[in-house]
């Protein structure tokens, strides 16, 4: 039997991770400072969001939530070590890991 994975890439709310994990899925962060976000979003989009965007509840609330099964410090890790997180293969595997401890 083969399994299906789906990534799911923008929840923000405690709910919403909540949900996805009692559903069997695998929360993981993009920890990138403010300064990183800005530059980022100014070359993709073009343009730098206002304050009140910045800090709408749905900005803020993936913040708070403290039960992520992986943090990734998106500057701190050089690039190699980031495309292999980024390869299915590679979050099939931590989420299978992450599974497994939950065992021992």
């Amino acid at each position: 039997m083969s399994e299906e994975y789906f990534i799911i890439t923008d929840p923000r709310f405690i709910l919403e991770f909540d949900e996805l994990k009692k559903l069997g899925g695998f929360n993981v962060f993009l920890k990138v400072s403010k300064e990183e976000q800005m530059r980022r979003i100014m070359k993709r989009d073009g343009f730098i969001p206002s304050e009140e965007t910045l800090n709408h509840p749905s900005e803020l609330e993936c913040l708070k939530y403290d039960k992520y099964d992986l943090i990734i410090d998106t500057e701190e890790e050089t690039p190699e070590v980031l495309d292999r997180y980024f390869q299915w293969e590679s979050v099939i595997y931590f989420m299978k890991k992450k599974k497994m401890e939950h065992l021992i």
